[in-house]
Order: structure tokens, then sequence, then C-alpha cells
């Protein structure tokens, strides 16, 4: 799945490449891998500002693309719904 038809993207990061400036999340929908731009706004737990360099495997974020920023929680648990 293609970012650019996204305008909102939740998932928990799966890899990161810096050198491209890639992120690869796993989403209800499936993998899908968002291009970053260098002028994203990156934020963390407590609205930090965090660089591009500090996102990690395992991080829950969402991806606003009309703002461009992007936004990290490293506290995040999910909880499975009742069957």
């Amino acid at each position: 799945m293609s970012w650019r038809m996204l305008v909102l993207v939740l998932g928990l990061i799966t890899a990161v490449d810096a050198a491209n400036g890639t992120l690869v999340l796993d989403t209800r929908g499936g993998p899908v891998t968002l291009a970053i731009p260098p002028s994203a706004s990156i934020r963390g737990d407590g609205d930090r500002a965090l660089a591009f360099r500090d996102l990690a495997p395992g991080d829950a974020v969402s991806y606003d693309a009309a703002s461009a920023t992007l936004r990290v929680a490293r506290h995040f648990w999910a909880v499975p719904g009742e069957r």
C-alpha cells in the first residue's frame, strides 16, 4: 500500500531505514512503508521533539501526511478485544 494514498497512518514500527528516511509499519491493513520528509515534525511522549535516529522497532506511531507530523508513543500497550 502506498503512503501517498493515506492521510493518517497508525501502526507499530517494524523497520527503520535512516539512510533513506523510511519506516515500515505494521498496520491494521497490513505493512505500510512511509517516506518521512526531512521537514517532518517528530514528537514523542509529552510532545518532546525527537530525531529520526531516535525511532525504533516497536514504537507505536501515527503519521499525519497533511501536516507532516509523526507522533511516537514509546509506552504503548496493545490490549486485545474480547471475543
